[in-house]
């Protein structure tokens, strides 16, 4: 401790005067009173501090003795408590004979219970710092010059010695119990001194942040002190700490009052288990669900020399490392590993390590540690099976392969973004299944150039069974987080292509019909929520399918322009070649809420086939024949394909110029009833012309707002309603006639052409056009239709043919709801 500025030796060659003191005054009589007061006195001038002894004895038994009892040395004023020092004992047995001929020599000197209490406070003032003795000097017992006399001392022992430290101001301390020394002691008339034993204690306690448990400390020492060279040697030594063992060398050297010293340090080998016993209970115990085994060797040099800053040079060579067990997924092995410390710099190697059987290395160096500098390199494998605990769970994911990082850094520790200098990224044979996808990734290979500013992909190719995608780009300035500047965003530009890409089966389908087919729509919704946010990237790229299916629909010949910006995928000028129609069309995907993310867009298919496209995207299938154009708008949100049905919202117009028609079932048979009635008949299979509908999907269900065709040689359909994704259906509308089948059924000699003329129809007057009323509920597999032609009769009264035909398209509208 520097800021003792020697008060322990003060304190000792205090002692050793009040002894020779009371030694004196033996030789010349003094009463034992006069003397212990004396020594008491003087001890108290050059310490400037009270001293006390409570009791002296004198004995002439096997020579000479001394033995005090009692002896303290308070503290400072405005320190309470416990005295800076106290010693129980001091037993003193000198040979007289050698004693008159100049020289002392002692069978033994003894203290028993010395107790030193050191205390800083929070201010910074102590109570062990002296203030300089009378004489200026600065040394206490400093001698005037001349030859000392020759001292050999056969047995020095210090037993049952305590000590405590507490330093307030920066809240650490240590104690020391059972403090106990044996050595022996000789110094020649020339003022060379040779001190050999051990010197130890029972417990050595830490208290602070990082304490440690308390252990015993040993030091075997082999002491040299050369008076007129004021050099202090100390040979090689043994140091003991708990179960470390150390060897311990060194010297201090003083002229005038510059010191210069240097010391070594070197461990024997050091295991793992040493260490972990010297952790406090509650560490170790979080540690002992691991394996932990290995050694490790230390040496350290240390000096000091005026006009340079204190120097220390540290190594920690480690071999034969095994950790598993508890939270690592993997056995960790490191062969060899060496740690190199300097003032100002840290070096550490890992020449031969692996972790899961897979190889590790690296070296790097810290530097300037004001301004710290990260120099190194570091390349690896991993076994990306040891991912599979942070996966989601419940939903049976899985994920294997192996990826492989090789990075070079180099920069400043506070510019992590800037510390990148190159490397290298290797994905192999990665797989990887999830409930919340309906086919597995199969395969992933990709590998990516790392360079300061930025990350290539070289190449990067997925297979999910039946589908493949490709992918090549660069994302610049990678490491814009770890930037200061908020304002920079990583920059990804891309190019996508897939040989087929089947959505359906990869991800949640949003066609209602799909489900039912047993595709990834189906899979059950995530239970999960995800708390985590995508980077927010900023990039654009194109892309490109040679064959694409959405609801089993091939597209073929795709192909976009893709905009990543504010977390959200916008994809414009998507082209595409459908059945032997077009499409074209644009989409947005919104991932700011990854629980909830959105998609929303436009589109427009020409010359589709009506067949195709109904049977895999609704439940009509086998109804409509032809080609038609399609365009409008549509929106969804969810993580689940039922999130994402149930959600979803089109609105689109379709127009078919000329197409037919096949009606089965109930709806055939009441057509055909109508037909009959005139006496005529109806065909299934019906020619369709200039076909318009409305098409609205909303809240689970798809409507027709309004649908108006021309139904073969029957007349004008005009139909609204619709069906839910459950199949219930509701439906209205009307037929308006052709002019053929209403005088048909006006036909005086019928039945229905009586009635015809009760309501004033007939004779020669013009044929008004009749409109049936149309209705059909039931669900799609069990529909029921409603068509009443009779209502029809009774609705027309009178009135010239084109009054009559306008009521009809009146009362059509009407039917369909529209009010207008």
């Amino acid at each position: 401790m520097k800021t003792m500025n020697g008060s322990p030796k003060r304190l000792l060659l205090v002692i050793a005067g009040s002894l020779v003191l009371l030694v004196a005054g033996l030789l010349i009589f003094f009463p034992v009173g006069r003397v212990k007061a004396l020594a008491a006195s003087r001890a108290s001038a050059a310490l400037g501090r009270d001293v006390a002894i409570d009791d002296a004895r004198l004995s002439l038994s096997g020579g000479l003795g001394v033995r005090l009892q009692g002896l303290r040395v308070g503290n400072p004023p405005g320190f309470g408590g416990e005295p800076l020092a106290a010693v129980e004992a001091v037993d003193l047995r000198l040979r007289l004979l050698p004693l008159l001929r100049g020289r002392v020599e002692a069978d033994r000197l003894v203290v028993t219970g010395p107790a030193l209490d050191l205390r800083r406070r929070a201010d910074g003032t102590d109570n062990f710092t002296f203030a300089p003795p009378a004489d200026g000097t600065g040394r206490a017992g400093a001698g005037k010059g001349g030859a000392s006399p020759a001292i050999t001392l056969d047995r020095v022992a210090i037993v049952g010695g305590r000590l405590a430290f507490a330093d307030e101001a920066a809240g650490t301390g240590a104690r020391l119990a059972g403090l106990k020394l044996e050595a022996s002691l000789a110094t020649d008339a020339a003022g060379r001194s040779v001190a050999r034993g051990e010197l130890g204690v029972d417990s050595l306690l830490v208290d602070g942040p990082a304490p440690l448990q308390a252990l015993p400390v040993s030091l075997r020492f082999d002491l040299a002190y050369d008076r007129a060279a004021a050099l202090l040697t100390l040979a090689e030594s043994a140091l003991s700490a708990g179960p470390l063992r150390f060897k311990l060398s060194g010297d201090v050297a003083r002229g005038g009052d510059d010191v210069v010293a240097h010391g070594r340090l070197v461990s024997d080998r050091i295991t793992a288990a040493d260490l972990l016993g010297l952790l406090p209970a509650d560490r170790r115990e979080v540690l002992a669900a691991y394996r932990l085994a290995g050694d490790v060797v230390v040496e350290a040099d240390a000096s000091l020399e005026p006009g340079r800053a204190p120097a220390y040079a540290a190594t920690a060579s480690l071999t034969d490392l095994v950790m598993s067990g508890g939270e690592l997924p993997g056995e960790l092995r490191v062969a060899s590993a060496r740690a190199d410390l300097r003032p100002d710099s840290l070096h550490v190697a890992v020449t031969k390590a692996s972790f899961g059987g897979r190889p590790l290395q690296g070296v790097f160096s810290v530097t300037r540690f004001a301004e710290p500098r990260l120099r190194g390199n570091v390349s690896g494998e991993v076994d990306l099976a040891y991912v599979q605990p942070f996966l989601p769970p419940g939903r049976g994911a899985a994920i294997a392969g192996v990826l492989a990082v090789r990075a070079e850094l180099d920069g400043s520790v506070k510019q992590p973004e800037r510390l990148l200098r190159g490397g290298e990224v290797v994905v192999t044979r990665m797989t990887y299944r999830d409930a919340m996808l309906g086919e597995p990734l199969t395969s992933l290979d990709a590998r990516l150039a790392l360079a300061p500013d930025a990350v290539t992909i070289t190449n990067c190719v997925a297979r999910f069974g039946r589908s493949d995608v490709s992918l090549t780009g660069r994302l610049a300035d990678p490491f814009a987080a770890l930037a200061a500047d908020a304002a920079r965003r990583p920059v990804l530009t891309f190019a996508a292509h897939a040989r087929r890409f089947d959505i359906d089966r990869v991800f949640p389908a949003a066609s209602p019909a799909w489900a039912k087919r047993g595709s990834a729509a189906a899979a059950p919704a995530p239970r999960d929520s995800l708390t985590a946010r995508l980077p927010d990237l900023r990039g654009s790229g194109t892309l490109r399918a040679d064959s694409l299916l959405y609801g089993g629909v091939a597209f073929t010949g795709v192909t976009g322009a893709a905009r990543l910006v504010d977390r959200r995928v916008e994809v414009a000028d998507v082209k595409a070649d459908v059945y032997t129609g077009k499409v074209t069309g644009s989409t947005t995907v919104d991932l700011n809420d990854l629980n909830r993310p959105t998609f929303g867009g436009s589109f427009a298919a020409t010359r589709i086939e009506a067949d195709d496209f109904l049977s895999r995207f609704t439940p009509l299938k086998g109804l409509l024949f032809g080609k038609f154009d399609l365009s409008g708008t549509y929106g969804a949100a969810g993580r689940d394909g039922a999130t994402v049905r149930n959600s979803l919202t089109l609105d689109a117009g379709a127009k078919m110029d000329e197409g037919r028609v096949v009606t089965r079932g109930p709806v055939h048979a009441a057509l055909s009833a109508l037909a009959t009635k005139a006496g005529g008949s109806f065909a299934q299979n019906q020619t369709l012309r200039t076909l318009a509908a409305h098409v609205v999907v909303r809240d689970g269900r798809v409507g027709l707002d309004t649908l108006a065709t021309r139904l073969g040689d029957l007349g004008e359909l005009v139909f609204g309603g619709g069906y839910a994704f459950t199949g219930e259906l509701d439906a209205a509308g009307g037929l308006l006639l052709s002019e053929d089948l209403s005088r048909k059924l006006r036909n005086p000699g019928g039945v229905v052409g009586k009635v015809t003329g009760l309501l004033g129809g007939g004779g020669g007057a013009p044929v008004a056009r009749l409109v049936v009323p149309l209705r059909v509920g039931g669900t799609l597999s069990q529909p029921a239709v409603e068509l009443d032609a009779a209502a029809a009769l009774k609705d027309v009264a009178g009135g010239a043919a084109a009054q009559a035909t306008q009521g009809a398209r009146a009362q059509l509208r009407r039917l369909l709801g529209s009010g207008k």
